[in-house]
């Protein structure tokens, strides 16, 4: 099978093309970097991209995101990358003939997932989006799946930039120095990086898959659960103290059920024990944290 990964150079991107080449796919890949075989920079509109000469190709993932905020330049990135995107999508898509396209989600597209803050930009250009690419597909007879994904996390430090509190925890708890953190006033739900490809590689082998699908994690946690694990792991539970003094980390509603690893037949491979054990294997957890942390 042959596979457009937009978006390569992401952590999602990543993982997913080593294991789009593990199960034999020739993959394709597009973006701004210099050895992308099809350039596009979504910064960039009206699109500027010459017909990319592939061939027909099976299945166009489309996981390049915008993480911006509210303020009036973060919604503008946001539409540029999120929504703005979907013009780049058609002209690939037109010159390819994909029979599936694959579109990377987020939970936070669902306004009933933060019942505090409520929907926000990042999660509304996503959503405009879904609706952008369900409607060209049904036009054109293309199978539509996107996998809106919970909190992702990863081996090596590059989820940091979204889940800067997921690099506090590891970097302190491996450093063992003293982490002072809010208490959780609910659960949420972290996808490891590697389980979110795996979803997207298999959703190109199951046809009977289309539409919204929820890509959360069957198991919820919080940040003290994650917290706990991370010390206790380096036994210095000691150095964990938990405070009411700081605003605790509000709750988040996640689907509990029509998960994607329940129609797929599958399930997590890498859950947060054994995600500490390779961050020690891999002698990782330096690449976690902010800069705040020093050894002693």
């Amino acid at each position: 099978m042959k596979a457009i990964v937009v978006g390569h150079t992401s952590m999602l991107g990543r993982s997913l093309c080593q294991q789009l080449v593990d199960r034999g796919f020739e993959v394709i890949t597009a973006g701004r970097s210099g050895e992308a075989a099809i350039y596009c920079d979504f910064l960039v509109q009206p699109p500027r991209l010459r017909p990319p000469d592939q061939g027909e190709v099976d299945v166009l993932y489309v996981l390049s995101s915008a993480f911006s905020d509210d303020s009036v330049a973060g919604i503008g990135q946001n539409l540029l990358v999120n929504t703005g995107s979907c013009s780049y999508i058609f002209a690939i898509a037109a010159a390819t003939s994909p029979k599936l396209i694959v579109f990377a989600g987020s939970i936070f597209s669902d306004a009933h997932v933060d019942p505090l803050l409520g929907l926000q930009s990042y999660g509304l250009t996503k959503r405009i989006a879904e609706d952008l690419l369900t409607w060209w597909c049904a036009k054109n007879d293309v199978r539509f799946v996107s996998v809106r994904l919970s909190q992702l996390y990863d081996d090596h430090g590059l989820c940091v930039q979204h889940q800067p509190w997921i690099g506090r925890i590891i970097r302190y708890a491996f450093e063992q120095q003293d982490l002072v953190m809010p208490m959780s006033a609910g659960k949420r739900n972290f996808l490891h990086v590697q389980d979110a490809a795996s979803l997207f590689v298999e959703t190109a082998l199951c046809d009977s898959i289309q539409g919204i699908q929820n890509g959360c994690c069957p198991c919820d946690y919080d940040y003290t659960d994650l917290a706990e694990l991370a010390f206790s792991y380096n036994a210095c539970m000691e150095k964990l103290h938990l405070t009411k003094e700081k605003q605790p980390f509000r709750p988040l509603h996640f689907p509990k059920t029509d998960l994607l690893f329940d129609c797929l037949a599958m399930t997590p491979q890498v859950m947060p024990e054994r995600w500490l054990e390779r961050i020690h294997a891999y002698q990782s957890w330096s690449d976690f944290g902010p800069l705040d942390v020093t050894k002693v």
